[in-house]
This record gives structure tokens, sequence and C-alpha cells, in this order.
């Protein structure tokens, strides 16, 4: 985005996003406005745990819902764990959908479907394909509930590790089940 003329919005850089923020402006009681928790709300941070929400974000957020059609959080991850970090439980009608959209918070309350099949035994299976592969210190296995993942950052070489790792955890989902 480039600064607007007299410091007033940035302005989008491509027509399509013009064309969008021209339509959002003309009508915003229609317009979904959605954005990330972390890199957006928050500083991306080392420890997922110590994100926290930009200073302003929780009152601009609260000014902006009493504009626009619907606003949402997605991020990857838990929907209520975005909300508490983020003090987003008193902001008017956001949508906060967590896991990539298998969350939804509205209005306090926090709903998803089950855990796919097969995410149990994947889960019990992981720790051992890992040790297999020769997962490098800093590996790190985060249980989302209804899937989960494997994150190389922590790692001296996060590349390299992950590199490593894939074919081993390709072979692993391709098992039955």
């Amino acid at each position: 985005m480039t600064q607007a003329e007299g410091g007033a919005l940035p302005m989008p850089r491509t027509a399509e996003g013009r064309a969008g923020l021209a339509a959002i402006r003309g009508d915003p009681g229609t317009a979904l406005i959605a954005m990330d928790f972390d890199g957006t709300l928050s500083p991306i941070v080392a420890d997922p745990q110590a994100a926290y929400a930009h200073p302003g974000a929780t009152s601009a957020l609260r000014e902006l819902s009493e504009r626009v059609g619907t606003l949402a959080v997605i991020t990857g991850r838990p929907a209520g764990e975005a909300v508490e970090l983020g003090g987003l439980g008193g902001v008017p009608g956001l949508i906060v959908l967590g896991h990539y959209g298998w969350e939804r918070w509205q209005g306090g309350e926090l709903s998803s479907p089950p855990p796919p099949p097969g995410v149990a035994e994947a889960r019990g299976r992981l720790p051992g394909v890992l040790a297999d592969a020769g997962a490098p210190a800093g590996t790190r296995v985060e249980d989302k509930g209804s899937a989960v993942a494997v994150h190389t950052r922590g790692t001296a070489d996060p590349e390299g590790a992950l590199a490593a790792l894939r074919e081993p955890l390709a072979g692993s989902r391709r098992r039955p089940g």
C-alpha cells in the first residue's frame, strides 16, 4: 500500500485493491473485513504464547465493528486463544475463525465440528515418525485438537529440517487411516 495524499488511509497499489477499498467505503454496511491475528493485529513473536494485540487494536476494531457489515479475524490459532491474547471479547459482532476456519467464536460462544477421522492415530504415530526420521532439536509438534502440525522454526536450520522431514511425514500421511 502507498500513503494517500494528506496522510489519510493507505492506498492499495493495484487497481483491484483500489476498487475493493472504494466498494467498502461506498457501502460499508455490506462489507466483510477480515484479518489475521499474528502479523496483523499482533506482531510476530518467537513464542506464540507471548503474542499480544498492538496497542489500540481492540479499540480500532470496536469502532470498525460499528461501521461494517461483518468483522472477522481468521487465524491458525485456536479461536479462544486469539480472543484471549488479543482482548477481543469486547468487540461487538466480531467473528473469530480459529484453526483456519475449523473453529468459530462469536458472542462468547465457541463451536467446531468433531476432529476428522485419523487425527487421533496421526497424533499417536507422529512422535515415532519424527524420532525415526532423526528430527533435529527444536522440532515441535503442535496439537490443534482437529489436526497436528510439525514446526521446524525452532531448529538451528528450519528450512533444512523441513526438507529432511518432508518425505517421512508425507509417507506417514499415505498410510491407511
